[in-house]
């Protein structure tokens, strides 16, 4: 048996404990919990789930161009242009936001040909729903593509979001940067993830084997194959979209926005009820992003005439005006984003560019979730990747009324977000017999230490130090 002592000790619901001794069997779970003094000093809590990523694409971006600190368009493109030229000669930029851009106007197309000078490139944005790319990497795409602007060289929704099943990346290149960023998302307390990804990719990652809990989601696209070759062991939804996004100015909000444009969904009742039979037959989950409240109300419309699906709702940043469209506990759960808060919720933020404050300010209402009773579990969408960056923006955000406590917080991102992936031995508090994924954080947010200030010493994934010092657990 091994021990790990620590000073405070939060197991996932109820009080911080003070000085805590937990043992951890040879099969990877907790034997025990007994008082003691001292131990390591911090905050010991259950490890981080992150139930909203796009593994593969985050992987991507390990070795390609980093756009998200960028100021301006002439900017990212005069990086591109002094960039290495990878081994398949696309040159890759992810990460772009033209919202927090001194100058918002997105290189034209032109503009793009005469930095790049004939290479072929593509700038994701970062919510991934928009995508730049100059003429010689258009003159590859093949013609009637959905959403390509040969005028523009804007790629939106299906295209964007589509990019890598028209070029895909080498299986063993993927595969080296999915372990790259498993390893960083060990340094940053996640022991699990839900994933969106093409069933390339998935039947990719089920192959690798990561270390990593892995929950995934195969995008509508493939849904027929899914249904030819079987879901496999780690496939838990099909993932919908029922709206764009705010920053591609078509999440489908409830009236118009600021410049009198409006959207309605992307999936009509047709479509919707295919997808929902689908995943029936599939024997999955239906997992649907969802923003503006349009999409949510058709999301729930849809739902009422499939009640034996289960459905995750993503995003959901404008669910007050859907609060009442008919969600049940036992069938709907959602999946939020703190770091959009942090992002784009406060003053000056993308939101303030698109919609009224009024409006505005009752966007991502997490605690309006949780008093409907419904499952909250946070994800990162990877904007950025890890926990810390974003849990000012639930128990900070800019509507008093919508704020979450420390302890609210933390469980949507620790067992709630386990319990939205169907990582069910992982959504109850730390106890006896339950697996040892664990994260050592450096201070305690319960006695007002500062997200920001906070970081992460130690991370076990079934008792084994996945992070941290290999001797922090003592031998006995």
């Amino acid at each position: 048996m091994r021990f790990l002592a620590c000073s405070r000790f939060w197991p996932g619901k109820g009080p911080v404990l003070n000085g805590v001794r937990a043992g951890i069997g040879p099969g990877g779970r907790v034997e025990s919990i007994e008082p003691c003094s001292g131990g390591l000093p911090g905050l010991l809590i259950p490890s981080f789930v992150d139930a909203h990523v796009h593994f593969s694409w985050k992987a991507l971006e390990l070795g390609s161009l980093d756009c998200s600190g960028v100021r301006c368009a002439d900017a990212m493109l005069d990086a591109a242009s002094r960039a290495p030229v990878p081994e398949d000669g696309l040159i890759r930029g992810f990460g772009f936001d033209e919202s927090s851009w001194d100058d918002p106007a997105l290189p034209t197309l032109e503009r793009m040909d005469e930095v790049l000078g004939g290479r072929p490139a593509i700038f994701t944005r970062v919510c991934g729903h928009v995508a730049l790319v100059d003429s010689a990497l258009l003159a590859l795409i093949p013609e009637g593509t959905p959403g390509v602007d040969r005028e523009t060289g804007r790629l939106t929704e299906e295209a964007s979001l589509g990019f890598n099943r028209m070029f895909p990346v080498p299986g063993a290149h993927l595969v080296r940067s999915m372990e790259r960023l498993q390893e960083h998302a060990f340094s940053l307390g996640v022991t699990g993830i839900g994933s969106m990804e093409h069933l390339r990719e998935a039947r990719l990652i089920e192959e690798w084997a990561p270390r990593l809990r892995t929950a995934l989601g195969v995008f509508s696209g493939d849904a027929e194959e899914l249904e030819r070759r079987g879901p496999g062991k780690k496939v838990r939804w099909i993932k919908a979209f029922a709206d764009g996004t705010f920053g591609s100015w078509n999440a489908a909000v409830d009236g118009n926005y600021l410049d009198g444009s409006s959207c309605a969904p992307m999936a009509d009742e047709g479509r919707l009820s295919e997808l929902f039979a689908a995943a029936s037959r599939c024997r999955v989950g239906l997992c649907v992003h969802a923003i503006g409240a349009r999409a949510l109300r058709a999301v729930a419309d849809a739902s009422r005439r499939a009640p034996s699906v289960r459905v995750r709702l993503e995003h959901a940043e404008e669910f007050m005006p859907a609060v009442d469209a008919g969600w049940h506990g036992n069938r709907h759960s959602f999946c939020m984003q703190p770091n959009f808060v942090r992002r784009w919720q406060m003053p000056g933020g993308m939101y303030e560019s698109r919609l009224p404050h009024s409006r505005v300010r009752e966007l991502n209402p997490f605690r309006e979730v949780l008093s409907r009773g419904l499952r909250l579990g946070f994800g990162s969408d990877g904007m950025p990747f890890g926990p810390l960056k974003g849990l000012a923006g639930a128990t900070d955000h800019p509507n008093p009324a919508q704020r979450l406590t420390v302890e609210q917080a933390l469980r949507a991102y620790t067992l709630d977000a386990a319990g939205v992936c169907g990582f069910e031995d992982l959504a109850a508090p730390v106890a006896p017999g339950r697996p040892a994924d664990l994260c050592l954080l450096s201070a305690d947010p319960f006695s007002g230490a500062p997200w920001e200030e906070i970081g992460v010493k130690a991370v076990f994934l079934d008792g084994e130090t996945v992070f941290g010092d290999p001797g922090i657990l003592e031998e006995e």
